[in-house]
């Protein structure tokens, strides 16, 4: 397989694992990680563009991309920093759900504030990228758009120091994460019961591993480039007139026929793959799964209990045995504490006699009318009663 066929897979296989995680995301407004897909999504189909136009044989003569690289560069430029950025957030919202036993609840003010860790400081370094450029980009071959950035104290500010910065952030978050699910581990379902986010302990271990694993895949890549390209920087002075009169805003498009593949080509695949993982194979996704099969074969969905009522409710043959006659016991008198020191005799029924009583507090409640009464019972203690 040529390599303009292997990226082209890659990416495919990579777009496809972002299905299902959105899908189920979407249902459950989880804007940060949706926030991620999107950025995968949208980072690997221009990948994919750029390997099916600029990775054949033409590489000289196809498109030279104007419109389309000028965005793209800008893009591809602020990937990893969206990436990172979401993962933060993600760790952030589940630092703050620990924090108090709940944390805050949910509104549009943290619906916004987490858009604004996503999206604010990406968006801010794209556009401040603007002012690195000595050209409008470069073509290479099966990487397509790459942007032309000048060397200088206000690119190391902008491009590279990011890395580190974001790196320091994550691990942060993540270690204090980690340790507050240890600090409150006894008490750790009952702070997800009461959160009111509809988090199980299944659901906040994804959510955190799957945000530490994004983290441990970007931020060691990113180290290492940033050692690279500080050792062979090279610390020129910055003139942002300079930079828009350079020679290569009115050349043609400079193309490079290299056949070395840049790092940010492969590593978004282990990202959806993991994205897969985590959220495409446990039993929420399972259940997602059965309701669209339903869907596309048009079958009715059972509702939820339905199964269990039905199967109490079946008819079964009445036992045999709860129609037979049972022998009949004789009633004990029990409305007293205890009963009289001596028993009337039956053949001196017509003689006065001593009966002492200790207690007649159990008839007081003789009154009501839901209590049973025995009314020869009843007759028997009120001839007593007279001739005591």
């Amino acid at each position: 397989m040529s390599l303009q066929k292997t990226l082209q897979a890659v990416n495919i296989l990579g777009i496809l694992c972002q299905i299902a995680p959105t899908a189920w995301h979407i249902k459950r407004r989880n804007y940060m990680a949706l926030s991620l897909f999107f950025t995968l999504f949208v980072g690997q189909l221009m990948m994919l563009i750029n390997a099916s136009v600029w990775g054949g044989d033409d590489f000289e003569t196809v498109w030279d991309g104007w419109g389309y690289c000028q965005l793209a560069v800008r893009v591809l430029s602020a990937l990893d920093t969206i990436i990172m950025c979401c993962s933060i957030a993600t760790i952030r919202a589940l630092c703050l759900i620990l924090r108090d036993g709940g944390g805050p609840v949910r509104s549009w003010k943290t619906v916004t504030a987490e858009l604004l860790i996503c999206w604010g400081f990406p968006i801010l370094f794209m556009a401040l990228t603007v002012l690195l450029d000595v050209g409008p980009y470069a073509l290479v071959k099966y990487q397509g758009c790459i942007a032309l950035f000048g060397e200088s104290w206000v690119m190391f500010i902008i491009y590279q120091l990011r890395r580190p910065l974001l790196g320091i952030i994550a691990f942060i978050y993540a270690t204090l994460c980690i340790y507050r699910v240890y600090k409150k581990r006894k008490d750790f379902r009952d702070i997800l019961a009461t959160s009111n986010t509809g988090l199980n302990t299944s659901r906040f271990t994804r959510l955190l591993l799957h945000a530490i694993g994004v983290i441990m895949i970007v931020l060691p890549v990113n180290l290492t480039v940033f050692v690279i390209d500080l050792t062979q920087m090279i610390w020129q002075p910055y003139s942002l007139y300079d930079y828009r009169h350079t020679s290569l805003w009115d050349d043609e498009i400079y193309r490079i026929d290299s056949d070395r593949i840049s790092w940010w080509l492969w590593i978004y695949l282990p990202i959806s793959l993991l994205t897969f993982i985590f959220f495409g194979t446990g039993k929420d996704a399972l259940v997602m799964y059965t309701s669209v099969i339903r869907k596309l074969t048009f079958q009715k969905e059972e509702i939820p209990g339905v199964a269990e009522l039905r199967s109490r409710n079946r008819y079964a043959p009445p036992d045999e045995r709860l129609f037979r006659e049972k022998p009949r016991r004789r009633n004990r008198f029990s409305w007293f504490s205890k009963s009289s020191d001596k028993t009337l005799p039956f053949d001196n029924m017509g003689e006065p006699v001593t009966v002492s009583v200790t207690s007649f507090k159990a008839l007081d409640s003789l009154d009501s009318p839901t209590t049973p009464v025995n009314t020869d019972i009843m007759s028997n203690v009120l001839e007593v009663e007279k001739k005591v």
